[in-house]
């Protein structure tokens, strides 16, 4: 991403399922990013994520 002539790496991962918000097994409700946060690890079931976004939950998807 940038912003004002700088790029910001907010989000690492690649894209697994067709489904919307498949990666992170539902959708994040509250979502939001600080630029100047440093990435985080965040594990999933089947995969991690590297990323400065927070989220206060994810609401479930169902199963397809």
């Amino acid at each position: 991403m940038f912003y004002d002539s700088k790029e910001y790496s907010i989000w690492s991962m690649g894209k697994m399922s067709k489904h919307k918000y498949g990666e992170l097994e539902g959708k994040p409700i509250n979502f939001h990013c600080e630029l100047t946060d440093e990435e985080t690890p965040i594990r999933f079931e089947n995969t991690y994520l590297l990323t400065a976004c927070q989220w206060d939950k994810i609401e479930k998807s169902p199963k397809e």
